[in-house]
């Protein structure tokens, strides 16, 4: 089934053309930018509100040529030279320069009328034995005082602006193809997630940009080899389990008829090697049922079981389960305890599940106990739960048991194996304590030595 899509329509664009679609667009913004800033400068000059570059050197001009002519100072406080008067020999009278600016243009005209340096242009005119030092800026200025004192340079304020605006654009440039380029990016994360999350039945919908749609077409291609793999691990899975199921079926019924004719044989008369010989084939007929037992348990443990949550009464549940466990370690001459703290008088449950997995870990305890040991069975809320502790006074497990005892067949620990043990009650434990959402934690006690197990669901709600 295909799950793709693509817009109609529509070629995939590179990602190259994609960032340099935003680039353009960038620089054509830059020029707009340019020639509007341009336009604006060009109209304040035409207004008046910038004065042109040489307007200062006109003012300092007529200022020279007015005090050698008349000796006449400055006195216009808006003009767009600084001056110093000074006498013959440069020491300082007056003026808009301060003594030491006034000492510096002194030192720059000692032997010339004019002289530039990189930020200013000095003029020199004399009048019998005073001189009068001008300095200026060769740039357009603002013609309001109080801006010009502000920015001395409108063209660096123009170019500052700019400057600013470039910047500003550059960000917005790196934010919006970001943008762009993470929203491309979605179904690509999508796609991710659904994989991660084992969720094969989703549609990939591509982005329209041709690297990332090869991408997402290689994902398509390994989502739906992934999914028939499964499907197929899945049927042989199921053909496998009904198999063992049909098998396990199939050879109760010659088990039965061996069985039965082996008790009417063991009821007639029989010397005492025939009656030996009689008992092996009975206990090995009982042990061969309890082998197609455990088989069909493997084959219906994850197919059969469906979680059925309900409110459960936990004093009705824990006297219903103490019962079987007192009626189970009397026969073998042994002892339960129970303790309770802050245990909820209601909880949510699949109650035979719940009591199937307790009656396992309770039987797995007992079978490696002595006769007259003791297993403690502790009850208690956890939070938001409810905890299940059971231990006891047998060999414990080895480092070994601890990290695989609820593996199927798992039955390599010397100290804890026993007749009839097949590996299977920890291992269908932990599936139902999985399917309540909780858990099942082995270790030793610390109190005894034996084994410890604790099962542990949440309260939970019905659901």
């Amino acid at each position: 089934m295909e799950m793709t899509t693509r817009p109609k329509n529509r070629k995939p664009t590179r990602l190259r053309s994609l960032f340099m679609k935003y680039l353009m667009f960038f620089c054509a913004g830059i020029i707009v930018l340019g020639l509007l800033l341009g336009g604006l400068f060009i109209a304040m000059l035409s207004w008046g509100a910038i004065l042109p570059a040489n307007y200062a050197e006109k003012q300092a001009a007529a200022a020279a040529a007015s005090f050698e002519q008349e000796g006449t100072v400055p006195s216009s406080d808006d003009a767009l030279f600084r001056y110093a008067l000074l006498s013959s020999d440069g020491e300082w009278a007056a003026g808009t320069l301060s003594p030491r600016d006034a000492l510096q243009a002194w030192t720059e005209l000692k032997e010339r009328m004019v002289n530039t340096s990189l930020t200013h242009v000095y003029v020199k005119a004399v009048h019998q034995d005073q001189v009068m030092l001008f300095r200026y800026s060769v740039s357009a200025q603002f013609e309001p005082l109080w801006l010009r004192n502000v920015i001395p340079s409108a063209e660096i304020a123009f170019f500052a602006a700019f400057l600013g605006l470039l910047i500003g654009g550059v960000l917005w440039l790196a934010s919006a193809f970001g943008r762009t380029l993470s929203l491309k990016l979605r179904g690509l994360r999508q796609a991710a997630e659904h994989v991660q999350n084992q969720d094969l039945d989703f549609e990939i919908r591509m982005s329209g940009v041709s690297e990332i749609d090869q991408i997402l077409d290689s994902m398509h291609q390994m989502k739906e080899a992934l999914r028939s793999s499964l499907q197929q691990q899945w049927k042989l899975e199921q053909s496998r389990r009904e198999q063992i199921s049909a098998l396990a079926h199939d050879v109760k019924t010659p088990l039965t008829i061996v069985r039965g004719n082996v008790e009417l044989l063991s009821e007639t008369g029989q010397t005492a090697e025939q009656q030996e010989y009689t008992a092996y084939i009975t206990d090995s007929v009982r042990q061969m049922e309890q082998y197609i037992r455990t088989l069909i348990d493997i084959a219906n443990t994850e197919t059969s079981m469906s979680l059925n949550r309900r409110e459960v009464d936990a004093h009705q549940f824990v006297e219903r389960v103490k019962g079987q466990i007192h009626a189970l370690v009397a026969v073998k001459k042994q002892h339960a305890v129970w303790a309770a703290s802050s245990f909820p008088p209601r909880f949510y449950a699949d109650e035979d599940l719940l009591e199937r997995a307790l009656m396992n870990v309770v039987h797995n305890a007992s079978d490696h106990m002595a006769e007259h040991q003791q297993m403690t069975i502790r009850m208690e809320g956890a939070g938001q739960g409810v905890r299940w502790t059971i231990i006891d006074e047998g060999p414990g497990f080895s480092a070994e048991a601890l990290k695989y005892a609820t593996d199927q067949f798992y039955m390599g620990d010397a100290s804890r194996s026993s007749t009839g043990h097949y590996g299977m009650g920890l291992y269908i434990s932990q599936h139902i304590m999985q399917m309540h959402g909780g858990m099942l934690r082995l270790g030793n006690s610390d109190e005894t030595g034996g084994a410890q197990v604790t099962l542990e669901i949440p309260v939970g709600a019905k659901r």
